[in-house]
C-alpha cells in the first residue's frame, strides 16, 4: 500500500531531512536484531558479532563488510557508533545487490567513518566518499556518536552528532535500490593496521513507498 505524499500546505522546501525525520506515516523500525545477525551476511575477512544490541566489527588484516539482506533506495537511517582515532569504518548504502562478493565505492556509496590527520584527510567522518567532503573533528573518539543518513532519489544528506556534515546529488548509477553495509576497514593511512568499530541503535524509516517528498 502506498502512503500519501506531502500535502501542498506542508511543503518544507529543500530540507529533506526535516521532512523525513517528522514524517509520521512511516515508522522507524530496527534494522538489526538485538541478539543475532541473521538478517545480514558477511563479505571479506572482517569478524562480526553482536551482544546486548551492540554490533562489533574487527577488520583483521584485510577488512570486510556486514551486508543487510534487504534492499533500500529511499530511507532515513539513524545509528550510534564508537571508534578509536585512526580506526576505519563507514556505512555503505545502495550497494549493487547483484555484486554479492564485494563492496567498494564502485558499487556503493560510502558514508565515511574515518579520521586521519585533521584537515589533510580529504574525506573524514561524515563525508560522502568520494563525492562530498565533511568538516573534520565532528566526533568524540572512544565514545558513542550519532550518525543520520537521508537518501531520496539522487539526493543524499548526512548528519553527525546533530550537525549537517555533507550533502550531494549522486551520479545516475547510484540512484538505485541496494544493500546497506557496515564496514570493518583497515587503517589505510596508518600502515594498514586493523580497526574495530561498535554500532548500536540502528533504525530505519523506509520511504520506498512514498511517492514524493514535495520538492
Amino acid at each position: 500500500m502506498r502512503v500519501k505524499a506531502l500535502e501542498d500546505e506542508d511543503y518544507l522546501g529543500p530540507l529533506m531531512e526535516e521532512y523525513m525525520r517528522s514524517y509520521e506515516d512511516v515508522a522507524m523500525v530496527p534494522l538489526a536484531d538485538s541478539t543475532s545477525l541473521s538478517d545480514w551476511y558477511q563479505v571479506g575477512d572482517a569478524q562480526w558479532d553482536i551482544s546486548n544490541g551492540v554490533i562489533h566489527g574487527y577488520s583483521g588484516q584485510k577488512g570486510g563488510f556486514l551486508v543487510h539482506k534487504q534492499n533500500y533506495k529511499n530511507f532515513y537511517l539513524k545509528l550510534k557508533f564508537k571508534i578509536a582515532h585512526e580506526d576505519n569504518s563507514g556505512i555503505f548504502i545502495r550497494h549493487n545487490p547483484s555484486d554479492s562478493l564485494s563492496v567498494t565505492t564502485d558499487n556503493a556509496i560510502e558514508c565515511n567513518i574515518y579520521d586521519h590527520n585533521g584537515y589533510t584527510h580529504e574525506f573524514s567522518t561524515g563525508a560522502i566518499t568520494p563525492i562530498a567532503r565533511a568538516w573534520s573533528k565532528m566526533i568524540t573518539y572512544d565514545q558513542w556518536n550519532e550518525m543520520e543518513i537521508f537518501a531520496f532519489e539522487d539526493q543524499i544528506c548526512m548528519y553527525v552528532n546533530g550537525q549537517k556534515s555533507s550533502e550531494a546529488h549522486l551520479p545516475e548509477p547510484y540512484n538505485r535500490t541496494g544493500n546497506i553495509c557496515l564496514q570493518g576497514g583497515i587503517q589505510v593511512f596508518n600502515d594498514n593496521q586493523p580497526s574495530e568499530v561498535y554500532i548500536k541503535d540502528l533504525y530505519i524509516k523506509n520511504f520506498d513507498q512514498v511517492p514524493s517528498l514535495g520538492f
